[in-house]
């Protein structure tokens, strides 16, 4: 998934929550299909009909200021996070800068804690 070109949302919550470790869990009791979304510490969040369902339960990392500043809680190294002129934020976890005219605080983050880990930065989590 490229997160890269996902609008903030759940797509961009999505690929934030597989990167700590949340996952889905396919499971057929019976006849029917279900799926367990499960929390990075192993426990069982809900079971869900859908797939995409169990998706939407994750933390809103794109578009709640509280849940993207708990993906940097547990980083080393500096967190910035500035507004820019234009309006957009500029966020910077441990040595990965992000710069984008993103809509909200959140979406910064999210986004740079992402691109730290994608380099390698350690992005906690």
């Amino acid at each position: 998934m490229d997160w890269g070109e996902i609008e903030a949302g759940p797509a961009l919550d999505r690929a934030v929550a597989e990167q700590i470790g949340w996952h889905v869990r396919r499971i057929v009791p019976g006849r029917q299909v279900r799926y367990q979304l499960i929390r990075p510490d192993g426990e069982l969040e809900g079971t869900f009909n859908a797939e995409q369902d169990a998706w939407l339960e994750v933390p809103s990392y794109s578009t709640n200021l509280k849940a993207a500043l708990g993906l940097v809680e547990g980083s080393e190294g500096e967190f910035l996070l500035r507004r820019a002129a234009d309006g957009g934020w500029w966020a910077e976890i441990g040595t990965t800068a992000l710069e984008a005219a993103t809509r909200s605080a959140a979406e910064a983050i999210a986004r740079a804690w992402l691109a730290s880990r994608a380099a390698g930065d350690s992005g906690g989590g």
